[in-house]
């Protein structure tokens, strides 16, 4: 049974379990969820490939995944996503914003610059993965995107960066971004959007500031972008259309923000989700999690063993 990017959070979740896990096992867990979902994908192009189909091997997303496990942040990331963090600063008044998990994209010169420059990052571009896609007559790779056919090791890596940082109480809130947003906005300017503004609807108006910026630097107004038809390519890609879609003007942008409101009592009943995919508002996950805590802080005779851990695992895909 094929993993499907819905059941990524799920997957995560249920391996983790009711226990205590300590974070290198965390880390394990995440890398072997992403290693599923990466094979799924090989597999998809291996049947577009024995059906005479081979550019489904030039099928890819990238994938950000933040898991909130106890008082720790494990973040992944394979592409051009991005999270970051907005804290207070400790040696005086003012905030800072700091990534915690930056671009894996060769577009990214700092990346590029490191020692052994470590291998661009995303799920699925089977061709540049394996040569054998590669050698079908009928395939054609995309300009930017064309190897040698007899390439002995994978040019890209489906393995994620995964970094853990210890929730603080001077943390404020942690902003998710696929590469649209960051091609638009500094990590700077992302959080100073979000720390000046109410929280009520913070992820869809970060959105909405991007895709302004997007417009006026195209000469348009927000209203005549948001008439632009969508278009069918691939998000990431070089847009060559004869007609004026979407991805001329900005690559494609998905938001979430989390608030980490540690020593607060907030009603749980008036917790909200935006879920940017069908335009609902809807009841936050937290409230449950929220009512488990409350529930086995009030049981005089819940053991430690017995304790589930407060989680929630939020992921953007970037295809």
């Amino acid at each position: 049974m094929m993993l499907s990017f819905l059941s990524l959070a799920e997957n995560i979740t249920e391996e983790l379990g009711t226990s205590d896990v300590p974070p290198i096992e965390v880390v394990k867990i995440i890398n072997g969820t992403f290693s599923k979902i990466e094979k799924d994908f090989t597999l998809l192009a291996e049947c577009g490939y024995r059906d005479n189909k081979p550019s489904m091997s030039i099928v890819s997303s990238g994938c950000l995944v933040s898991l909130i496990w106890g008082q720790k942040v494990f973040t992944a990331n394979v592409g051009d996503s991005r999270a970051v963090i907005c804290y207070d600063r400790p040696d005086g008044p003012g905030w800072c914003g700091k990534e915690m998990a930056r671009d894996n994209s060769c577009c990214e010169q700092s990346y590029i610059r490191q020692p052994s420059h470590p291998k661009t990052r995303c799920i699925g571009n089977a061709h540049l993965k394996m040569a054998h896609f590669t050698t079908e007559e009928s395939f054609e790779a995309p300009e930017e995107d064309r190897v040698e056919n007899n390439f002995t090791e994978s040019v890209l890596s489906a393995i994620p960066k995964v970094s853990v940082r210890d929730i603080k109480e001077t943390d404020r809130f942690i902003i998710f971004g696929s590469g649209g947003l960051w091609k638009l906005l500094t990590n700077e300017q992302a959080a100073k959007f979000v720390n000046s503004r109410p929280r009520g609807g913070i992820a869809r108006k970060l959105a909405t500031y991007a895709v302004k910026l997007a417009a006026e630097k195209s000469g348009l107004t927000y209203s005549k972008m948001m008439l632009v038809p969508e278009g069918t390519d691939m998000s990431g890609r070089s847009c060559v259309s004869s007609e004026p879609v979407r991805p001329i003007y900005h690559d494609d942008i998905t938001v979430a923000v989390v608030y980490l409101d540690i020593n607060k009592n907030i009603d749980s009943k008036t917790f909200y989700s935006y879920h940017s995919h069908s335009y609902n508002v809807l009841p936050s996950g937290f409230k449950d999690d929220l009512d488990i805590v409350k529930k086995k802080k009030d049981d005089p005779d819940n053991q430690p063993k017995n304790r589930k851990k407060v989680s929630k695992v939020y992921s953007i895909w970037d295809d």
